[in-house]
């Protein structure tokens, strides 16, 4: 079955696999500490999920044919914030990383512009699911306009985290049982792991203003000294990213970058929309190896503001957090599979940076469980259905 806890042993054994090849000159040896603490924490991951129990992969399906209101209304939503921006995002030059610093890009309406990119990626998620649980073209057009539209938002790494939830609901609709995997099933996803990989070379080689082939700006960012020749360089953008917050976490905790300050982890609980003014008035923030790569995954905040013993504790309170949302569903059954796919997502996103505090993410919990009492009614009405499977 399809969980979070699996999912984190995954992703982090295999960033740590990506990470101990050594292809950049960011990756260096990992500290002690860092060590015992992904080796703790896989360890207690693996042990959550036994005690977890075994819950049904369920799809879920319309009784009758649901009306694209939330599709028209988030559609509105972005013309609107278009507007007030002045410019559609992707006709707009790219003002983000140069390789010596780093400007702010504008960004559409105040409060709306955040709240619309989250229901947004949120909604997609949930298209992909009733897309893979009903099989009906009316889901993956209204996907399909909601990716457009990150599209040209110049969104594409949320277009990742969507095909990456719907990666994940496939796997769960399709591999229940390791005995019976299909062939074509396993050829499904391998394939789908490497586009999405050439999907974010081309979309970040074009984003840097050069040829959507032409790797060489990343291959100079990503201080590459020991990538095989044998390897397309399509995949140093999906190494990069993969790796970086990795390298920026060590960074840190090899230097001693850490206070002993409670409201600083408090405040890295909150979005960053609530608590960015009183983090930045912070001494002890997160370094970066360099300026461009400022990913330092889910855990170097909390470092910096109660070292090793904060790690711990927020990743504690993400797996307990996660885990009563998790058995409120599993509960409903309604939305039980989706909401495993969305927490295991929410896992993945901390190779990256902290789901609390990424305004794009941190909602989605508080969405899940939403979802689930509101399905759960329209079930106890005979509006939706779920199927076992």
């Amino acid at each position: 079955m399809l969980k979070f806890q699996n999912w984190y042993v995954a992703v982090w054994l295999s960033v740590l696999v990506l990470y101990g090849l050594g292809w950049s000159s960011f990756n260096t040896p990992l500290d002690l500490i860092l060590l015992v603490f992904f080796v703790a924490t896989i360890l207690l991951a693996t042990i959550f999920s036994k005690l977890s129990g075994h819950t049904p992969t369920r799809r879920l399906i319309y009784c009758k044919r649901r009306r694209p209101i939330i599709t028209v209304l988030i559609a509105l939503g972005f013309i609107a914030d278009w507007t007030y921006r002045g410019a559609i995002p992707i006709t707009q030059p790219y003002t983000g990383a140069n390789g010596t610093n780093v400007i702010s890009e504008a960004v559409g309406i105040p409060v709306i512009h955040v709240i619309l990119i989250s229901v947004s990626i949120f909604y997609s998620m949930y298209l992909g699911y009733l897309f893979l649980s009903d099989n009906k073209k009316h889901y993956l057009i209204e996907l399909l306009l909601m990716c457009l539209t990150l599209l040209l938002n110049n969104s594409r790494g949320y277009i990742v985290f969507i095909l990456i939830v719907l990666m994940l609901l496939f796997c769960a609709f399709n591999f229940k049982d390791i005995v019976n995997i299909k062939l074509h099933n396993i050829i499904i996803v391998i394939v789908s792991i490497v586009l999405i990989a050439v999907f974010v070379s081309i979309m970040g080689n074009i984003r840097s203003g050069y040829q959507w082939n032409d790797c060489s700006y990343i291959e100079m960012l990503g201080s590459f000294n020991n990538y095989p020749s044998f390897l397309p360089k399509d995949f140093m953008w999906a190494y990069s990213y993969a790796t970086s917050p990795l390298a920026n976490l060590n960074y840190n905790i090899c230097s001693g970058n850490t206070a002993n300050d409670i409201g600083a982890f408090a405040a890295n609980l909150l979005p960053a929309s609530i608590s960015k003014y009183y983090i930045a008035s912070l001494s002890v923030v997160p370094n970066h190896i360099v300026n461009y790569f400022n990913a330092d995954t889910g855990f170097a905040a909390y470092y910096c503001s109660l070292g090793i013993a904060g790690m711990y504790l927020v990743f504690i309170i993400q797996f307990v957090l996660y885990g009563v949302i998790q058995y409120i569903t599993d509960r409903h059954k309604v939305i039980s599979t989706f909401s495993s796919a969305v927490f295991s997502f929410l896992v993945i996103v901390t190779i990256f940076y902290s789901p609390f505090y990424t305004v794009a993410v941190c909602g989605m919990p508080l969405c899940t469980l939403v979802a689930s009492f509101y399905l759960k009614r329209k079930a106890a009405n005979k509006q939706v259905i779920y199927k076992e499977i």
